[in-house]
């Protein structure tokens, strides 16, 4: 990142979101409600998927419900609010994601958030990278009962030895400077990266600075917290000693 992005001078976009077939996810508006009395049909109303789709997050949730004891998927005082915010902050970054489309890779996936939300949406080309075992099991299982096509692979980033993605994503994963690290193995010169990100964003964004310089940054608004951002980077390389 460069001088003139430190600080205050970081950029901030709105977001304008677009149609995206084949889910038909519609256009968001930044939703101030209460988490756990959004439910299906709030979730159906605010991204416009076929009543399929919904049914498939029906069982994505229960499946969840199921394995979560086992597998430590996500903090048990979240369960009651899984559609605004795990389901409804994952299926956000699908208007953000190149219309050209190309091959995806998530960091971290664990409970499938938000590579696996975005495959139920209907996003093809998806490899999840997962090191736990339980959670690549559970990964798995979902996508096979959901009939929702991923790469699964039960490794981390640094291991993957394959060919770049054209876009990156992670939620909840790592701190920015350790994210971008992780990543390098994943990223060509034209890969978009885009990180869910909490109230932390600021500390991260002046942590990563001193090891990284982002030509193309963009600091997005979340659509389900106020405090929360999604920010997309590219053409990222190492500060120079």
């Amino acid at each position: 990142m460069t001088k003139k992005q430190k600080g205050s001078k970081v950029r901030r976009f709105g977001v304008k979101l677009r149609t995206f077939e084949p889910s038909n996810l519609r256009t968001l508006l930044s939703i101030q409600v209460n988490p756990t009395a959004f439910g299906p049909a709030e979730f159906q109303k605010e991204t416009g998927v076929s009543d399929a789709v919904l049914d498939k997050f029906r069982r994505y949730e229960r499946l969840v419900g199921e394995w979560n004891e086992r597998a430590a998927l996500i903090g048990d005082s979240t369960l009651p609010q899984i559609w605004h915010r795990h389901f409804l902050d994952s299926a956000q970054l699908l208007a953000l994601l190149p219309k050209a489309g190309g091959r995806i890779a998530d960091i971290g996936s664990g409970a499938g958030f938000p590579g696996l939300v975005l495959a139920v949406l209907g996003v093809k080309n998806i490899t999840l990278f997962e090191r736990n075992t339980r959670k690549s099991a559970f990964l798995q299982e979902v996508s096979n009962q959901l009939e929702a096509p991923v790469e699964i692979l039960n490794i981390t980033s640094e291991d993957y030895g394959g060919a770049a993605f054209d876009v990156v994503t992670s939620r909840a994963t790592a701190p920015l400077d350790e994210l971008i690290d992780i990543s390098s193995s994943l990223r060509k010169p034209s890969t978009v990266c885009l990180f869910l990100k909490g109230k932390n964003l600021d500390d991260e964004i002046r942590e990563a600075q001193k090891n990284w310089q982002v030509n193309d940054l963009r600091r997005i608004q979340s659509l389900t917290d106020s405090k929360s951002a999604i920010l997309r980077l590219a053409a990222i390389n190492p500060v120079k000693p």
